[in-house]
C-alpha cells in the first residue's frame, strides 16, 4: 500500500516506516511464543500413595500413637522419600484416609478436615527441613517400580515398599468420607453450601418448591394501602366497595386464563346480540 503511486510519503519516509512496522512484527511474534512463567508452583498429584508406602510406615501407621505423632512421620516421608513437595489436597486426603482404613477409626467430617490441614502445616515444616530435596512428578505412577527408576534414590535397600495392607474398599469408604474442603456453613455437611448456592439461584423473588416456582403472596396490608392511595386520587373513596376491589386483585395475581374463543348462551346465540358487552378491566 506505501508503494503505490497515490501514497502520499516519499521514498524514504516509506523506508522508514517499513522499517518500524517490522520490528514491531518481530518483537510481537517473538513475545506471544515465550512460555508464561507462573510464580505458583504446579501441584503434585499423588492416587496410588497405598502403593508407595513402606513396612516402617506402615508400622507407624498400626501403632498406637496419636494422631499427631503418625501425621508428623507421614508429613517427612512424603516430603523426603517420595518427593512431594506440593502435593495437592486431594492426595493429603488420600493419606488420611489410609491411616482412618488402617486403624478402623471414625471421624467426623470438621475432624477429617483438620487432619488434612494438620498434615499440610506438618509438611510445610518438612519443607523447610530439606529445602534442597528432589521434586517429584506432577503425576505419580500407578506403579511404584516406574517411579524407583526415575528416583533410584527415593528408597533405602533395607526399607523398600511393601504391598498395600488394606483393602480397596475400605480405603474407598474412608476416602469418601475424608472432607478436604470447606463447605457453607458446616464442613461435616454440605447440605448448608447447598442451601446457600440454592438461594443464590433462585433469588429473592421466588423460592423452588417442588417441580414448579411459586410466587410469593403480596402483603394485604401494602395491598389495602395502595387501593386506599389510588381511590384517594380519585376522590372516591367512599363509594367505591373497597373489598370488592380487594377480591378483583386477588382475582389478578392469580395464573393467567386464557379466555375462551367463543361463548354462546345456552340458547346457542351470541351473547353480544342481547346487547350486554362487559368493558375491560371492570368488574361485572
Amino acid at each position: 500500500m506505501l508503494r503505490e503511486e497515490r501514497c502520499l510519503f516519499n521514498t524514504e519516509q516509506v523506508d522508514t516506516i517499513s522499517a518500524v512496522l517490522d520490528e514491531k512484527l518481530a518483537y510481537t511474534t517473538s513475545a506471544s511464543h515465550q512460555p508464561r512463567v507462573s510464580s505458583k508452583p504446579h501441584q503434585q498429584t499423588h492416587n496410588h500413595l497405598r502403593n508407595y508406602l513402606t513396612e516402617y510406615m506402615w508400622q507407624a501407621i498400626y501403632s498406637h500413637a496419636s494422631m499427631t505423632s503418625k501425621l508428623e512421620q507421614c508429613a517427612s516421608f512424603l516430603v523426603e522419600r517420595l518427593c512431594l513437595r506440593n502435593p495437592s489436597e486431594p492426595t493429603r486426603r488420600d493419606m488420611i484416609a489410609i491411616i482412618l482404613a488402617a486403624t478402623d477409626q471414625d471421624c467426623s467430617g470438621d475432624e477429617s478436615l483438620g487432619y488434612v490441614h494438620t498434615l499440610k502445616k506438618m509438611m510445610g515444616n518438612a519443607r523447610n527441613v530439606f529445602p534442597s530435596g528432589d521434586r517429584g512428578p506432577d503425576q505419580y505412577p500407578e506403579a511404584v517400580d516406574a517411579f524407583m527408576r526415575m528416583y533410584p534414590t527415593a528408597y533405602t535397600p533395607d526399607d523398600p515398599p511393601v504391598q498395600c495392607k488394606i483393602s480397596e474398599l475400605s480405603f474407598i469408604n474412608k476416602q469418601t468420607a475424608t472432607l478436604c474442603r470447606v463447605t457453607h456453613g458446616s464442613a461435616s455437611g454440605a447440605s448448608g453450601g447447598q442451601l446457600t448456592s440454592m438461594r443464590r439461584h433462585v433469588g429473592k423473588r421466588t423460592l423452588q418448591s417442588g417441580d414448579g416456582l411459586v410466587k410469593p403472596e403480596p402483603d394485604p396490608d401494602m395491598r389495602d394501602q395502595v387501593l386506599r392511595y389510588v381511590l384517594s386520587g380519585s376522590g372516591s373513596t367512599n363509594t367505591v366497595d373497597l373489598p370488592k376491589y380487594q377480591a378483583y386483585m386477588q382475582h389478578a395475581s392469580g395464573p393467567r386464563v386464557e379466555p375462551k374463543a367463543e361463548v354462546k348462551s345456552e340458547g346457542g346465540t351470541d351473547p353480544s346480540a342481547s346487547g350486554h358487552t362487559t368493558r375491560p378491566g371492570l368488574l361485572c
